[in-house]
């Protein structure tokens, strides 16, 4: 068995709002959107990937239901801070 990908999923009660802050903030494209599920990649990189699921999806193991007591998520930037990346963003919108 050879691993093929990882997906980083995180869980949201407000799918479209999530969807639409990752797709201006990040200026990933929808590869997939559902009333359950979004999936976005990045339209530089298809490789880096991110998944948007209902929280209270049948698939979300009933542990991790509640609500989220934190999380984050790393992004390692070339070519420039986080200011110079979120300028970036901006002008594109």
């Amino acid at each position: 068995m050879t691993l093929k990908r990882i997906l980083t999923n995180i869980c949201s009660d407000r799918l479209e709002e999530s969807r639409d802050f990752y797709v201006a903030l990040l200026g990933f494209t929808v590869k997939y959107d559902s009333d359950w599920y979004v999936q976005l990649a990045s339209s530089e990189n298809t490789e880096f990937e991110l998944g948007i699921i209902r929280r209270d999806h049948e698939l979300v193991p009933s542990n991790h239901q509640t609500s989220p007591s934190g999380v984050y998520i790393t992004l390692k930037l070339m070519g420039g801070g986080l200011q110079d990346f979120l300028q970036s963003r901006q002008s594109l919108a």
